[in-house]
Formats: structure tokens, C-alpha cells, sequence
């Protein structure tokens, strides 16, 4: 089987917004100010400590170099500088 980084997406779709709207339609403060941001943090750091370095073990040089051109959260607009 052949194993390859993919490195283009037609973009990433975020977990944390349905915590977001769900919290605001049941009119639940903490869901939104405390849950929510729980759930992205913990997503932070699962990502950092577990994801990324099997990604780097998996796919190496290709995923560093991806890593380094492509931001984490905030896209680059297109036709922008790299």
C-alpha cells in the first residue's frame, strides 16, 4: 500500500461550532463560555502531543514541509504571500 500526504483540502471543518450553536439554542452559558472552550483546548493539546508527531513519523519531510507552509487556525487568503 502506498502512503502519501495528501496537502491539498477544500478546507477543515471545525468540531467546536455545533458545542457553539447548540449552547446558544438551549440558552446554556457554560456549554458555550466554559464546555466549549474546554473541548478546544483539550483538542489543542491532543493535536500538538499525539497528532502532529505521527503524522511527522508517518509522512516525515513531506509533513514538516506542509507544516511549514500551511498556518495551524488562521488560513492564508488566496493569491497571498507564503
Amino acid at each position: 500500500m502506498v502512503r502519501r500526504l495528501v496537502q491539498e483540502s477544500k478546507g477543515n471543518p471545525c468540531t467546536v461550532q455545533p458545542l457553539f450553536g447548540l449552547g446558544f439554542l438551549l440558552h446554556s452559558v457554560s456549554l458555550v463560555f466554559v464546555w466549549a472552550p474546554v473541548f478546544v483546548v483539550v483538542n489543542l493539546i491532543e493535536l500538538r502531543l499525539v497528532e502532529e508527531p505521527e503524522l511527522e513519523r508517518r509522512f516525515g519531510k513531506s509533513y514538516r514541509e506542509y507544516r511549514r507552509r500551511v498556518p495551524m487556525f488562521v488560513p492564508r487568503m488566496p493569491g497571498g504571500s507564503e
